[in-house]
């Protein structure tokens, strides 16, 4: 079965909805874009916050590696995410 292609930004979008529901999951962890404000076309990759926290760091880690797992990123495609 072929993996659904999913743009940068429906993977940020996926990436922040698990991580609420992550058992190590605290308030303020977030990943996103960068440089801020930038799209999946113009985007670098994508960093998180809180930036110095080992907990965020390994939470982070562990739900990207999942949806990465799920999933084709295509860096060349700008698509939002659906609510």
């Amino acid at each position: 079965m072929a993996t659904q292609v999913i743009s940068p930004e429906e993977f940020i979008a996926e990436v922040n909805r698990r991580l609420l529901n992550h058992f190590a999951y605290e308030t303020g962890m977030r990943v996103f874009l960068v440089p801020i404000g930038a799209s999946g076309k113009t985007a670098h990759g994508y960093d998180w916050e809180p930036k110095d926290d080992t907990a965020t760091i390994g939470v982070v880690a562990e739900v990207t590696n999942q949806v990465d797992s799920e999933f084709d990123v295509d860096p060349h495609i700008s698509r939002p995410a659906h609510p």
